[in-house]
């Protein structure tokens, strides 16, 4: 298996060959510590991310119309 190293010489060699993955090669070399821990680790936030979005979702149908109880009750009747 081939190991890619991230580091300058590889941005501009990407910047000079396809000029629309510049910006993402920026963006994987700015955050290179959080790349190499997905695609080292297995574990991820996917669960915890997901129910954050329910909850953000149940919010959004409710605001303005229901309370704290009512809203309440419907995240805990949806778990």
């Amino acid at each position: 298996m081939r190991t890619f190293v991230f580091d300058a010489a590889n941005t501009e060699l990407f910047a000079s060959l396809i000029p629309s993955v510049t910006i993402t090669e920026v963006e994987i070399v700015r955050d290179q510590d959080a790349v190499t821990a997905a695609l080292r680790y297995k574990w991820s936030n996917g669960v915890t991310e997901g129910q954050v979005n329910r909850l953000k979702m149940i919010k959004r149908t409710a605001y303005g119309r229901a309370s704290f109880k009512l809203l309440r009750q419907r995240v805990l009747a949806q778990v």
